[in-house]
């Protein structure tokens, strides 16, 4: 097949960063970011993400549930750009 070869989508290597602070009340406040750079196409992605999660108790069953937020601070031309949302709600089982 004729053409102009592809840049490949590999955007290696990538850097990942996560903080989070646990107040008395058990709310966990988390923020995270990581920066991937296509090097051919010499493009950033950088998403930076605040999420608050806590620990809840109904009946007998233990749950997490969480909402954040993600701002894209840098973006290729089509990706993704400026607020994201999230919720989260997850089943905890333990022993």
């Amino acid at each position: 097949m004729a053409g102009k070869r592809r840049a490949p989508t590999s955007t290696l290597p990538s850097f990942s960063h996560s903080s989070r602070n646990i107040t008395p009340t058990k709310p966990t406040l988390s923020l995270s970011t990581e920066a991937t750079r296509d090097w051919e196409n010499e493009v950033w992605s950088v998403p930076i993400n605040v999420v608050v999660s806590q620990l809840l108790k109904i009946g007998p069953q233990i749950i997490q549930a969480a909402v954040g937020g993600r701002y894209w601070a840098e973006s290729p031309d089509g990706g993704p750009q400026n607020w994201g949302a999230r919720v989260q709600l997850t089943l905890l089982f333990p022993k």
